[in-house]
């Protein structure tokens, strides 16, 4: 969806490479998957919590191993003016709380045509330039994991990937994958970008949003499925995460 300076679609891609520059500033958000991004001479990834900032007029390449869905974004208002906010030159970021906040309604407003309205397209835009400009710096990911903390990280992201309908603790994680608690927190942070305790959170609440989109479960059934024992709890990070409750989410669809 195009309306004026802003653009928003969801993209998908696959093993080709795409090699390009343009002369708007493009964020790309992770919904599917983890596409490989090398933004000039810096090579990162957009998905689990990580996205990316690729400034007008800057050579950049991508690709993906498995197939991948992104929300891709375009901020074209204003492309003479130079941006000299401190994370102008940060291409791979974390994404925050208000960042999550303003790509999940990115996402509603698409799927319902709000974007057609120029003022909720204009306001969207600037909400997200604006949170850019002023993430800070500490938000860029570790750049260097090592290959020890890549592979713990990745043996805890199969974890829980298999037990996310399961109560399990830090614990049960860490002795699954032979590490000590401290040690597994360390490691999964710098191999992926998030705390541990986050990413259980996201993968069970982006699990929440299909259901809550394709079943006929109430709120409180979704929550068990997707493994929080406390549908209150579940609640209070739905919103925190998405800015809106889980059944308004449901009725937004």
């Amino acid at each position: 969806m195009e309306t004026g300076a802003l653009a928003v679609e969801h993209r998908a891609y696959d093993r080709a490479r795409l090699e390009h520059r343009h002369d708007y500033r493009q964020v790309v958000f992770p919904e599917q998957g983890r596409l490989g991004l090398m933004v000039e001479e810096q090579t990162g990834y957009v998905g689990n919590s990580q996205f990316a900032v690729v400034e007008a007029g800057i050579f950049h390449a991508c690709w993906a191993a498995t197939p991948t869905r992104c929300l891709i974004v375009e901020l074209r208002a204003n492309r003479e003016e130079p941006d000299e906010s401190p994370g102008r030159f940060l291409p791979f970021r974390l994404l925050n709380e208000r960042l999550a906040t303003i790509a999940q309604a990115m996402r509603i407003e698409l799927a319902s045509g709000g974007l057609d309205d120029p003022l909720i397209a204009e306001s969207l835009g600037t909400y997200l330039s604006a949170s850019l400009a002023t993430q800070p710096r500490d938000s860029a990911p570790d750049s260097s994991p090592s290959p020890a903390q890549r592979r713990l990280a990745m043996q805890a992201r199969d974890y829980v990937d298999a037990h996310l309908r399961d109560d399990f603790s830090i614990a049960d994680v860490a002795a699954a994958v032979c590490a000590s608690p401290a040690h597994l927190q360390r490691c999964f942070r710098a191999g992926s970008g998030v705390s541990l305790v986050r990413y259980v959170h996201q993968q069970r609440l982006r699990r929440a949003t299909n259901l809550l989109r394709t079943s006929d479960l109430s709120v409180t059934e979704v929550a068990l499925t997707v493994g929080f024992t406390d549908p209150n709890y579940f609640a209070r990070l739905f919103h925190r995460e998405f800015g809106t409750s889980p059944a308004r989410f449901r009725a937004s669809i």
